[in-house]
């Protein structure tokens, strides 16, 4: 079954931003990898609101088909929509792409992550993670090859560490997703093994996140991209930095997630706030989103 095929791959290029994306492609893979992940991590959010706003009834594991169209209309979701899109995207575009499983330390369990492996970019042989998926600026495919390797971007520092069969990702400074304090040390957030498996492999791992009353992302809301500048601001970062645009339940943030301006949004305006910075979240569904999070803050003890 073929999931998107290569022109519609091209479409959605052009869409985050990739201009003359075939062209590109053939002179230059590594540079059209990195540009897509720029304009990935800009347009298509990691976001909870869409998965709020199913009934409780209606909720399920998104099909391959329902993971294609979130991607394509840039509604976006969470890891296992947007890595296992980016994987399909990749495919679609003669890439050599796979899944990872991987597991997270906020999350409950194994088996909580997914990452993709991209094989033979450079030379036969060679490897690249690529991640879109984990709610941190990613904006480049990191060379398994060049481990371990250090990255600061939209103001987080983190770092890529390997063994023969596992990769780790650690974190160092102020995460606002992940509650941490200012700290000189390396805290590791997540690890993947390097064995390929494919989306199937998750079904019985996702039911906690996509159905289960206390899964995270059921009971908290969450939206972050990086654009090239704060929306309505005009200015860009300095020197191409970019920024975060984030919303954790009623909290906005904005700036470099070091130094981000975090503001609460009040109630009257959290649904029109969202829809302003993220506009490709369908409206409806954040007006239902925002609705269930108030009965749930209303009903809690």
């Amino acid at each position: 079954m073929v999931l998107l095929e290569r022109i519609a791959a091209l479409g959605f290029v052009e869409k985050v931003g990739v201009s003359d994306g075939e062209d590109l492609l053939s002179r230059d893979p590594v540079a059209f990898i990195n540009s897509l992940l720029k304009g990935f991590m800009e347009h298509v959010p990691f976001q909870s609101v869409s998965m709020i706003a199913v009934p409780e009834e209606e909720r399920h594991i998104p099909s391959l088909e329902e993971v294609v169209e979130a991607g394509l209309s840039l509604e976006g979701g969470v890891c296992f929509t947007l890595n296992t899109f980016m994987c399909i995207v990749l495919r679609a575009l003669g890439f050599h792409a796979h899944v990872l499983d991987g597991s997270h330390k906020n999350s409950p369990g194994s088996h909580t992550h997914v990452v993709v492996l991209l094989q033979d970019l450079r030379f036969p042989g060679d490897l690249h993670i690529v991640d879109v998926g984990g709610g941190y600026p990613f904006f480049e495919a990191v060379a398994m090859a060049d481990l371990p390797l250090e990255y600061y971007q939209a103001g987080l520092h983190r770092r890529y560490e390997s063994t023969t069969d596992m990769g780790f990702v650690l974190h160092r400074g102020v995460d606002h997703l992940l509650k941490t304090e200012d700290d000189p040390n390396w805290d590791k957030v997540f690890d993947f093994n390097m064995k390929p498996v494919d989306y199937n492999f998750f079904y019985s791992y996702m039911d906690r996140v996509y159905v289960k009353k206390d899964g995270i992302f059921l009971n908290s809301l969450r939206a972050i991209r990086f654009p090239a500048a704060v929306p309505g601001r005009g200015a860009a970062a300095s020197d191409g930095e970019r920024v975060m645009v984030a919303f954790k339940d009623q909290s906005l943030l904005l700036g470099p997630m070091d130094s981000a301006e975090k503001t609460k949004v009040s109630t009257a305006d959290w649904a029109a706030r969202i829809k302003h910075f993220f506009p490709t979240i369908p409206p409806v569904k954040v007006d239902v989103a925002v609705g269930k999070m108030l009965d749930l803050a209303n009903t809690s003890p």
